[in-house]
């Protein structure tokens, strides 16, 4: 069961495969990432399964238009010549978060080698975090590759809070000051 999270934020998932979306296999990707989202308290308003191409871009600008706070893709992200979903995911971010991206990459290729192929691209539109996800190459929870990389689900919720400007405390600061505070308190001890 989720952590209880004080305030709801809203997700949309897009599938982008083909294959999927014409009825040849049933998409098992994409609630895995809903249920994945909903144990971290969000509301997914709706998970989408898309041909790769122009309906990618045409599902992004319709979860944009509905000003979700995050958006994940899954699948298009590859190098075969129907791979578009970074470049229409390019299109409508104001900029992008280029170390996210390769952090997601760098997860994936212990697992799976050809992760290193991963065109996805992750950014900002509006106030709307974008992340492009490699498709999943088996369909199950183990074989999912990008799980190691949202595991770090701090990058994530650190990014939605802070793109509506919500001041937060680095994780990091965190540490460091309550190590600096058991040192002062040491300091008086024999």
């Amino acid at each position: 069961m989720g952590k209880n999270y004080s305030v709801t934020r809203s997700a949309r998932v897009i599938i982008a495969s083909t294959r999927a979306a014409a009825g040849v296999y049933d998409d098992r990707t994409g609630p895995l990432i809903v249920g994945w989202l909903s144990d971290r308290g969000y509301d997914v308003t709706e998970q989408v399964v898309v041909a790769d191409g122009h309906a990618v871009g045409d599902a992004l600008r319709a979860a944009l238009a509905e000003h979700v706070d995050l958006i994940i893709t899954s699948g298009g992200t590859g190098i075969s010549p129907t791979d578009a979903t970074p470049e229409s995911t390019a299109a409508v971010l104001d900029y992008q978060i280029p170390g996210l991206a390769d952090a997601i990459r760098r997860a994936g290729v212990h697992k799976v080698p050809t992760a290193v192929l991963s065109r996805g691209v992750c950014g900002v539109a509006g106030r709307t975090l974008i992340i492009n996800l490699p498709g999943s190459p088996g369909g199950s929870k183990t074989d999912w590759v990008c799980w190691p990389a949202c595991w770090s689900m701090r990058w994530i919720s650190s990014a939605v809070r802070i793109m509506p400007g919500e001041r937060i405390r680095h994780p990091c600061r965190i540490d460091r000051d309550a190590d600096l505070i058991d040192r002062i308190r040491g300091a008086g001890r024999p």
